[in-house]
């Protein structure tokens, strides 16, 4: 079978997170339903409830172990992983990625121009990034409203924009 890297999962989980949010954003847009100040009033909510929740959350075990401070990345591991978990071969797993981490040749930004297994893939996703920033595509989404209000359409232009909101959520 095909296996799907974690940092795929994440980085695909936050692009369906964001158009979610558009989506949802255009969907209280329908019809004028919600004033556009209770809108931006409601997007804070996230920001302030992870901001809040942040200061709970342990530094990251790596963090710790690469500090020697062990026993806080123990209380770390612990918090993270729950008080039954076995967290103690999580702990050593970690010191050995450090120090095979710290015996690896240092990667240099210089690297990243000077040799192909670097450079190919960073031009590759460089191009990427910069067709879909340039492309205009999020003046278009952030605008999706009043295009369709300038354009003379029979549907409401905040339903138009929720159902184009919905699409980007599906692909």
């Amino acid at each position: 079978g095909c296996l799907i890297h974690k940092d795929t999962v994440i980085g695909a989980f936050f692009q369906l997170m964001m158009v979610t949010g558009i989506a949802v954003i255009n969907g209280l847009g329908i019809k004028n339903a919600v004033h556009w100040g209770t809108i931006t009033l409601l997007c804070t909510i996230p920001a302030i409830l992870t901001i809040l929740a942040v200061i709970f959350v342990p530094e990251s075990p790596f963090y710790l172990v690469r500090k020697n401070c062990e026993d806080d990345a123990l209380k770390s591991l612990i918090w993270l992983r729950g008080s039954n978990a076995d967290v103690n071969s999580e702990l050593e797993d970690l010191k050995k990625s450090l120090k095979k981490q710290r015996e690896s040749p240092a990667f240099s930004y210089a690297k990243l121009f000077t040799e192909g297994i670097y450079f190919k893939p960073f031009i590759v996703v460089l191009a990427l990034m910069f067709n879909q920033q340039f492309s205009g595509i999020n003046a278009v989404y952030m605008n999706l409203k009043p295009i369709f209000l300038k354009a003379g359409s029979q549907i409401d232009a905040g339903l138009s924009a929720f159902i184009i909101s919905l699409v980007q959520v599906r692909n």
